[in-house]
């Protein structure tokens, strides 16, 4: 289709201005309707009020102030609407020639405006496809980020020290997005999901760690259980099968051999034992341990110190304490061979006089022999019990332990 380039040229119409106002006000001035007469009008009723509801002098007044008033009201509505009846006969005939004329007009100038809609709606149709795109674009993209952990922050999307603004994803091309963008926060995902799966093995291990710790420490209280069990059956077995003859070899044998299946025990682990196994005696008056003028603690020290204050005060009291109990233990030595020699003659001596004393005394209540004879033989066993010095900490333990289980025995 051919363009015409020729253009219509459509003359403005000239349209000769009149003083309207100077008309109107010329009109309403020769009627006397004049701002004068209006402030006159005023003066004259505009304060008139009724001193009752019921004042009906008053009431008669104010109707025929108004009246007057009307009159200068209907006056102007006669004037003003017969100086509009040209100007709505005028109005009507360019109403109609322009009815007339605009109906010409779009029979060429709606194909056109049909046109230019088709143009336009395809325009807005792209524009609202590419905003879809671009919208199913930053959705795809957003779900991307999430799954990688970025979270919106600000009008940003934020993974650890990576941000981008949401409109610089919405905008960014697809190469910036897949080269520069996506990368660095799939790299910083990458990092932070190794972390997590390093912690998560971490934690693994330390719980099966401890699950092989709790195991283990299971299999040795049964172990021990087995270990006090079998021993108080062989101290049953003891009693019955001890004669008074080979009862203290019987039980000196039975002791070693508890002993040594007591070094399988599970050493506790713990301060007070450490404390102990350096020498040192729990005081119960001022609640600490001692050894000499040396002092710990329990609620200050041995409760609330960490492991390196705790170190460091062991590494800084053993040497003075091992210093001293090499002093003291020597004196004991000296002091218990003195007591052990006294002991053992004493010992000889005195189960001697109680051997011809026990022989006597069978003699003389061999009538009443039976389980308190033999109970009495026993305890008469164990009552002669040595028990043997001991330097290490955990030893002088078990001796007292020992000796405290054989007084609770002789006590029964």
């Amino acid at each position: 289709m051919k363009k015409n380039n020729q253009t219509l040229e459509v003359l403005e119409p000239e349209v000769e201005e009149i003083p309207l106002e100077q008309v109107i006000e010329t009109t309403l001035v020769k009627h006397n309707v004049t701002d004068a007469v209006i402030a006159t009008l005023k003066e004259k009723y505009g304060g008139m009020q009724l001193r009752s509801l019921d004042d009906k002098e008053n009431y008669i007044d104010i109707k025929e102030a108004r009246k007057e008033v009307r009159k200068v009201g209907i006056i102007t509505e006669k004037l003003c609407k017969k100086g509009r009846e040209d100007a709505i006969a005028i109005q009507k005939k360019w109403l109609s020639k322009e009815k007339e004329i605009l109906s010409k007009i779009s029979e060429v100038e709606n194909p056109l405006n049909v046109e230019i809609e088709k143009f336009e709606n395809e325009v807005e149709r792209k524009e609202l496809a590419e905003k879809k795109r671009q919208e199913e674009i930053y959705i795809h993209r957003q779900t991307t980020l999430a799954k990688l952990g970025a979270t919106y922050d600000n009008g940003s999307f934020v993974l650890n020290h990576i941000s981008y603004e949401v409109e610089l994803l919405k905008q960014a091309d697809n190469d910036m997005w897949e080269d520069t963008i996506l990368p660095k926060y799939r790299k910083e995902f990458e990092a932070v999901e190794a972390q997590r799966v390093h912690e998560e093995n971490k934690r693994k291990e330390e719980m099966e760690l401890a699950r092989k710790q709790r195991e283990e420490f299971e299999l040795q209280r049964v172990e021990f259980k087995k270990q006090q069990e079998l021993f108080a059956q062989q101290q049953q077995e003891l009693k019955k099968q001890m004669d008074d003859a080979e009862r203290e070899k019987r039980l000196v044998q039975e002791r070693a051999e508890a002993e040594a299946k007591q070094k399988r025990q599970q050493v506790i682990d713990g301060r007070i034992i450490e404390l102990r196994g350096l020498g040192m005696t729990f005081n119960h008056v001022y609640n600490y341990f001692t050894f000499e003028n040396i002092n710990v603690d329990i609620a200050s020290e041995v409760s609330v110190f960490t492991d390196t204050e705790w170190n460091a005060l062991i590494e800084k009291i053993t040497p003075d304490i091992e210093e001293r109990r090499k002093v003291a233990d020597q004196r004991k030595v000296e002091a218990q061979e003195k007591q052990n020699r006294e002991a053992i003659q004493r010992a000889l001596e005195d189960a001697e006089l109680k051997k011809q004393q026990e022989e006597q005394r069978k003699q003389e209540e061999l009538a009443k022999s039976g389980d308190k004879v033999k109970w009495e033989h026993f305890l008469l066993g164990i009552k002669g019990v040595l028990y043997p010095e001991m330097k290490s900490g955990i030893y002088r333990s078990k001796v007292g332990q020992a000796k405290e289980k054989i007084e609770e025995i002789i006590a029964l």
